[in-house]
């Protein structure tokens, strides 16, 4: 006798996956903005590669609910895994100093790394955990490339102005 396959619910962890898609697309535009006002080339070069990263891997997950067959929802507004926007009460949002933008990459980070950790708890299919663990991988080499230059700069400068 023949049975049909089984099935797990990944619903929840679905729900998940979609937040981090609108999450990774979130920060990338906003890494693209604050990339525009720098002028120091590599950081400017290091925040743009986290963008780039995000955009595409945001098009992975994409590509591999479609492939598992989710659904996609409408929104994930008040979830418990929310990523929170940034306090930006005081900043100059035309041009920010260099170091509100690399406290921003590094907060960013956190978030970020804390959804892919939070998802990879989850029982997920084979392949969509591997997605997430290169994913991941290339998450974190971005964050310590941007830190390395970082770690480089000059404090009394304000690159953002030069």
């Amino acid at each position: 006798m023949l049975r049909a396959p089984h099935h797990k619910d990944y619903s929840g962890t679905i729900k998940k996956i979609e937040y981090l898609i609108d999450a990774l697309h979130a920060e990338e535009q906003r890494y693209n903005t604050d990339a525009e006002t720098i002028n120091h080339t590599q950081l400017r070069d290091s925040i743009r590669n986290l963008a780039q990263k995000n955009d595409h891997y945001a098009g992975e997950l994409q590509s591999q609910l479609y492939m598992i067959g989710a659904e996609m929802s409408a929104g994930t507004e008040n979830e418990p895994w929310k990523i929170p926007p940034p306090a930006s009460a005081t900043d100059d949002p035309v041009n920010p100093a260099w170091d509100e933008i690399l406290q921003h990459c590094c907060g960013s980070e956190k978030n970020i790394i804390t959804v892919y950790k939070s998802i990879l708890k989850e029982p997920l299919p084979g392949e969509l955990r591997r997605v997430l663990d290169y994913q991941l991988d290339g998450i974190l080499s971005g964050f310590l490339q941007m830190k390395l230059v970082r770690d480089t700069l000059d404090p009394s400068t304000d690159i953002a102005k030069e």
